[in-house]
């Protein structure tokens, strides 16, 4: 891995640490079960985009480095590592807060 791509890594892993400590901050004085579901919707929808944009900017750069290369076996993988980041984001948008509003407390 080049250095392009551990900084990236870095810098995604600090932006997800950071909206985990943001997002999910649940005060255990006053224990709200509406405010715990309106953060974990928040935290867990976060997460989850991130990672899927990871995937999608990933595939990017593996596209753009294959259209280079020629190959179309890269192209290939780099389009499907595309796809499956936009799949990601777009589960993550829709399925983590209708699962978390059909969860009971």
């Amino acid at each position: 891995m080049n250095k392009f791509y551990k900084r990236v890594y870095v810098a995604v892993m600090s932006i997800i640490t950071f909206v985990m400590v943001t997002a999910i901050n649940v005060n255990a004085a006053s224990f709200d079960t509406s405010t715990l579901k309106a953060n974990m919707k928040l935290g867990l929808t976060a997460v989850v985009s991130t990672v899927g944009a990871t995937l999608a900017v990933f595939g990017i750069i593996h596209l753009i480095q294959a259209q280079g290369e020629h190959e179309p076996d890269a192209k290939s993988k780099a389009i499907k590592q595309l796809a499956s980041g936009v799949g990601v984001i777009i589960v993550g948008a829709i399925m983590i807060p209708a699962l978390i509003d059909s969860v009971t407390f």
